[in-house]
């Protein structure tokens, strides 16, 4: 028999877990071998001082952050399947608004056949791409406008710098929270 499950009987025998049988047939071992004698009494001390020493009590809300990591790493597959089932329906719902804008088309081709139609479609266009052009330039217009009068004055800076306060506060409390498994 090899000196190994000598090893591993002194581990069941250390656990109370050797049998009366085995326990005999070891100390016969230890008695006849120098090496195993000095590793038995080797772990008796081990074991001895393990036993002296108290149990050490985890930190607080140990419990309750091990609850929330578990919880955390099984919704993560149901996120990754959430994200492929609204990946999967964004994709579906472009081709389906790609396949009914080209049926719309079917009777803009129908008139743009026709000269006349062609004409009067070309006018309508060219009326709509100005309109678009003239309410483009007007919101150019005002956002410069706000631009200049949000750089230069303090108010407008209070109210961003209070909102960045407030977001930033938001989102630490929401992770103090989430850490102590308040927040799902």
């Amino acid at each position: 028999m090899t000196h190994q499950n000598y090893w591993d009987w002194m581990q069941l025998a250390l656990d109370k877990a050797l049998p009366a049988d085995r326990h005999a047939e070891l100390h016969a071992h230890l008695a006849e071998c120098v090496a195993c004698a000095e590793r038995w009494e080797t772990l008796n001390r081990v074991h001895t001082l393990f036993l002296a020493e108290p149990m050490i009590a985890p930190r607080a809300g140990f419990t309750g952050r091990f609850k929330a990591r578990r919880r955390e790493q099984h919704s993560r597959p149901r996120m990754v399947w959430g994200f492929i089932t609204l990946g999967m329906s964004a994709v579906g719902t472009s081709v389906f608004s790609m396949f009914m804008l080209a049926l719309s088309f079917w009777p803009l081709a129908q008139i743009v056949g026709q000269p006349a139609a062609a004409n009067a479609v070309f006018n309508n266009v060219t009326v709509a791409s100005r309109l678009a052009s003239t309410l483009a330039g007007a919101l150019w217009v005002m956002v410069k406008a706000l631009g200049q009068v949000i750089l230069f004055s303090p108010a407008a800076w209070a109210v961003a710098l209070a909102s960045l306060a407030v977001t930033v506060g938001w989102l630490f409390l929401l992770r103090r929270l989430s850490v102590q498994g308040m927040v799902r």
